[in-house]
């Protein structure tokens, strides 16, 4: 099956549903309905388990089968278990061959995010049988993102915390970017972890950031649209890893030749997430190094204390984004640093009014933040060690 039409993929949306209500049988299981609109924190809580969990189910059932059940011969049991993990091959094999295929690859799989730029599936590398990130994008969209990311991806191709581009290309009615799949975003795990991230976690995944910036910085590039749904963990040896992800607003602030810097505008439209935004961006003001370390200092303080003070802005649906997004900058633009970061450590206060000084054109001095949050770790006495606050609930979870 290939992506020919806009069709496909609402065909595709309507056969997972068949194929997971047919596994739910087989494993006696139920599946919470999963659609295109589902937030990413929804899909990944309800998502149909892989790799052979039905079977692990299935080894639960047995475990809790009476006692009658029980003085059944250990034979028996294996034919019956033989047979369920034959049927469930059978499935699975039946629903690889009647994937949508992209570039004669890679197979899409389930939904696990979607917004106003594009969805992006789990699918299946035929060459590897690893799982990837699958990316797709309308050919027809008023404002194309995806063939500038492919190239930010190539451009920051081999920094740590990058996720590695398989392809880019298109597909029938789509633009398609091909990733390495990574594993829960940051601001899932916030979620996980009750809206709130400790001290110890919040310095380890901010130091983390401040390499990221910096290599893309380095290079040239600059993310404007910071948030904890653009950083993600990796999986496996890297699964301490904080990666960055989603550089469809990126922008080139230096010319890679000349390394002139772009000039200094104003009227400029606000472009990334309001709640993060610096101040500059909601004024109009041309995006540089400094409003991506701004923007950082905001998702930290977020983190720390479990929301930002203009969250209780109400807006309505109907009413002007505009106005609202003025309001925003009102109430952030009103309060000091101090006051920000009050009852959370003051190093994060001297950070942000670092951020806020930075002139348009300034390399942001990453090593003098990082020194800070070095000094406070140390002060606190916390270990470096990789346990993180999610760490022990995601054991317990998995052994549950």
């Amino acid at each position: 099956m290939n992506l020919d039409s806009k069709s496909e993929v609402s065909d595709w949306w309507q056969y997972l549903q068949t194929v997971a209500k047919q596994e739910d049988v087989q494993a006696g299981r139920s599946l919470q309905t999963i659609s295109p609109s589902t937030p990413r924190t929804e899909m990944i809580a309800t998502d149909v388990p892989i790799d052979g969990s039905a079977n692990a189910v299935a080894g639960t059932e047995f475990s809790q089968i009476n006692v009658q059940s029980q003085l059944q011969s250990e034979s028996q049991l294996q034919s019956e278990s033989q047979l369920q993990s034959q049927l469930q091959s059978q499935i699975q094999a039946e629903s690889y061959l009647q994937r949508p295929c992209i570039n004669n690859r890679f197979y899409l799989g389930e939904p696990i995010a979607s917004g106003a730029f594009g969805q992006v599936f789990l699918a299946t590398d035929s060459e590897s049988s690893h799982q990837v990130a699958v990316k797709l994008e309308e050919r027809s969209a008023k404002y194309p993102q995806l063939d500038f990311e492919a190239k930010v991806y190539r451009w920051l191709s081999g920094g740590k915390g990058i996720p590695s581009l398989m392809w880019y290309g298109q597909e029938g009615a789509y633009n398609v970017l091909v990733v390495e799949r990574l594993g829960y975003s940051l601001d899932h795990l916030f979620q996980f972890c009750k809206g709130r991230l400790s001290l110890k976690t919040v310095i380890c995944m901010t130091t983390m950031l401040l390499h990221r910036l910096e290599y893309m910085h380095n290079r040239g590039v600059i993310h404007r649209d910071l948030k904890p749904e653009n950083f993600v963990l990796g999986l496996g040896e890297d699964s301490s890893v904080l990666y960055i992800i989603d550089f469809g607003l990126s922008k080139c602030f230096r010319d890679p030749v000349t390394q002139k810097h772009i000039p200094f505008r104003e009227g400029k439209s606000l472009i990334g997430t309001p709640r993060y935004a610096s101040i500059n961006n909601h004024r109009g003001c041309e995006q540089s190094r400094r409003d991506d370390i701004e923007a950082l200092m905001y998702i930290v303080i977020y983190l720390l204390r479990g929301s930002l003070p203009w969250q209780r802005l109400k807006h309505n649906s109907g009413e002007d984004k505009m106005k609202h997004f003025k309001q925003i900058e009102r109430v952030k633009s009103s309060l000091t640093p101090e006051e920000l970061c009050r009852g959370i450590p003051s190093e994060f206060a001297v950070m942000l009014k670092y951020a806020r000084t930075l002139q348009f054109d300034e390399t942001p001095d990453y090593m003098r933040l990082r020194r800070l949050l070095s000094r406070l770790f140390k002060k606190q006495m916390f270990t470096n060690d990789n346990y993180y606050d999610w760490t022990e609930r995601m054991v317990l979870q998995t052994d549950m």
